[in-house]
């Protein structure tokens, strides 16, 4: 928990999606470890809002370390572009990757900082209300069926919907292991 400054669309029910997280840029030019850089380059991102010791006091060249704070309902940037640009002439710069270390989860369902969606239990509670109802109305509809004579199988439709969650649930627990595989490999480099 940290102190934000007062908004009046303030919930006091959800956490704020603006966390701070710390931006790692390696392989910057050593000039541009000023604090002046970090907010012109970065302020694309989020809001800078100190440098790490390191970067501060120049002692680690290769990399500079800046926290800042990042809505976490958008996506992350993986890069930004350091140059100048100008209508009559292409880009003159380059490309600076972006890492991010000590990302907070964030649940977009239930709007709470500690879990993400995958873990959400609010929303497996209301998957399961959701196909309790559906197996009311499916009973119903199953009688009323009886009387005219249709026979139709709703267990089997919601075992279906309840097989495509799992999928669901399961791909985006590999995409999560996928991307974390990934920033394991882009540190080792």
């Amino acid at each position: 928990m940290w102190l934000q400054k007062w908004s009046p669309n303030f919930k006091p029910e959800e956490d704020l999606p603006v966390a701070p997280t710390w931006v790692l840029r390696s392989g910057l030019p050593f000039h541009m470890h000023t604090w002046n850089y970090v907010k012109q380059i970065l302020s694309s991102v989020g809001t800078p809002l100190v440098l790490d010791a390191a970067s501060y006091g120049r002692t680690r060249p290769s990399m500079s370390k800046i926290r800042m704070e990042v809505n976490l309902l958008k996506p992350l940037s993986e890069s930004v572009f350091i140059g100048q640009e100008y209508d009559d002439s292409p880009p003159d710069g380059y490309t600076q990757k972006l890492e991010y270390e000590g990302i907070p989860k964030y649940c977009k369902h239930c709007r709470k900082l500690g879990h993400n969606v995958i873990e959400c239990r609010a929303l497996e509670k209301k998957i399961a209300t959701n196909a309790e109802e559906v197996q009311d109305k499916s009973k119903e509809h199953q009688t009323k069926n009886k009387a005219t004579g249709k026979k139709e199988d709703h267990n089997n439709k919601i075992e279906k919907m309840r097989l495509i969650l799992r999928r669901i649930r399961n791909q985006q627990r590999v995409n999560t292991l996928y991307r974390q595989k990934l920033k394991i490999l882009r540190r080792k480099r």
